[in-house]
């Protein structure tokens, strides 16, 4: 009953390439399905692909950012406030109706007018990148609310830079911590 269900194009055991379905595939479909010669245990995913297919697509390409199904799930749960009730965005400071349910905070779900940027408050409030620069994390960093201004491009990139090696040292002590327990 096994092999009566069996694909020859998963090309689990020795001699399945030399089937008929397999030699009428293309070289697209060969490469997607085809058994990695460096590993037998090589997995690849429902759409086909495996090991060989993302470190070429990582190499070539900058579409690879990481996962981002948590920033999904924040994205789905973004809400209008009901009536006409605006709220104070908490990255820009203006006016806005939407928030962010999961968080429960109220952010643009567009760019802001008037600010350089093309980048909805709710993207940068949930990047870790710009922590420290919205207008509500001036308790954060001790400076006053009214005094604060919407960062420039290079104030948000240096902050960048400044955030990957907090995050860095943060996540090697979390590292350390669980090695040393």
């Amino acid at each position: 009953m096994q092999m009566l269900t069996y694909d020859p194009r998963k090309r689990l055991y020795l001699g399945d390439e030399k089937f008929r379905v397999c030699t009428q595939q293309n070289k697209a479909q060969c490469r997607r399905t085809a058994r990695s010669s460096s590993s037998s245990s090589s997995q690849s995913t429902s759409s086909g692909v495996g090991d060989q297919e993302y470190s070429m697509e990582t190499a070539s390409s900058t579409r690879l950012c990481g996962f981002l199904d948590p920033l999904f799930e924040h994205q789905e749960s973004m809400k209008r406030f009901p009536g006409h009730n605006g709220r104070v965005c908490f990255v820009c400071g203006g006016r806005t109706s939407t928030c962010c349910t999961k968080c429960g905070v109220a952010l643009h779900a567009s760019p802001p007018e008037g600010q350089d940027t093309k980048v909805p408050c709710f993207l940068l409030y949930h990047n870790t990148g710009f922590y420290g620069l919205a207008r509500h994390d001036c308790g954060i960093v001790r400076h006053r609310q009214r005094d604060w201004t919407f960062p420039s491009e290079a104030e948000r990139s240096l902050n960048c830079q400044q955030m990957k090696v907090v995050h860095k040292r943060f996540k090697d002590n979390q590292q350390n911590a669980i090695q040393s327990d």
